[in-house]
């Protein structure tokens, strides 16, 4: 098991054969309490295997998937190493198992690509940059080169358009994006099965573009919003690579 790095993460991002499993699980971390620890740890794949069953996959494949979990998680390595959380990540291409320095919610996410936004939040830089990140899209809001508006942001991150892009930590956006007409479903009540954090939809399609991303409390994003960018030119512009950038 080891520490994320920027790397690590990007391999991660490239994701995309369904299902992919995120499991986040704060740990203590003294011995004395490692059976909390065990307990957490089989509450969330628990979780997992129901949210994997009410997306009619197969028992047998579900087996497969998540014994190299299982295995990772009874490991001496593992409890010898293990930070103040742990990220689990599993898709039938592998499993991936990384000491967090920080004690992030317990969360589990079954989807098309895995959930990675929590992991933004731990990578981030200084709050200088995050600052600066936060002034620039506050420099373009209410043009057309910026929104607020997940219904423009989340199609624009899977077309490599974001220049600039600040997502709430804090808060998630359960809901689908369908890739074929570009639309959004945001889930106004609970969470359903099959739903992804749309935050970390925008925030992984413009992490592979190579756009600035940066993970803040709700609070700090600028506008009354989940989310805010810049985009690499107008809405209303041409669509295609090599357009100018923002100054």
């Amino acid at each position: 098991m080891c520490r994320i790095t920027h790397e690590q993460l990007e391999m991660l991002a490239q994701e995309r054969d369904d299902p992919c499993i995120s499991l986040f699980v704060p740990l203590d971390r003294d011995a004395l309490r490692d059976d909390r620890n065990r307990l957490r740890l089989q509450g969330v794949l628990e979780q997992a295997e129901q949210e994997l069953a009410l997306r009619g996959f197969p028992p047998g494949g579900l087996d497969r998937l998540i014994a190299p979990v299982r295995e990772i998680l009874t490991s001496a390595a593992f409890w010898g190493e293990r930070g103040c959380g742990l990220a689990v990540f599993a898709s039938p291409q592998g499993t991936w198992a990384h000491s967090l320095r920080a004690r992030l919610p317990q969360l589990v996410v079954v989807g098309a690509r895995f959930h990675l936004k929590p992991l933004l939040s731990i990578l981030a830089d200084s709050d200088d940059i995050r600052e600066k990140a936060i002034d620039r899209i506050e420099q373009w809001m209410g043009t057309d080169r910026a929104s607020g508006d997940l219904r423009q942001i989340v199609p624009a991150a899977c077309n490599s358009r974001i220049d600039t892009l600040v997502v709430s930590g804090d808060v998630a956006a359960w809901g689908t994006f369908d890739r074929t007409d570009e639309k959004i479903a945001l889930r106004r009540a609970a969470r359903e099965p099959g739903d992804e954090d749309l935050l970390n939809i925008a925030a992984i399609e413009s992490l592979l573009s190579g756009a600035t991303v940066r993970v803040v409390d709700r609070e700090d994003v600028p506008g009354v919003t989940l989310a805010a960018a810049v985009f690499r030119y107008p809405r209303t512009g041409p669509d295609a690579p090599g357009s100018p950038r923002p100054d």
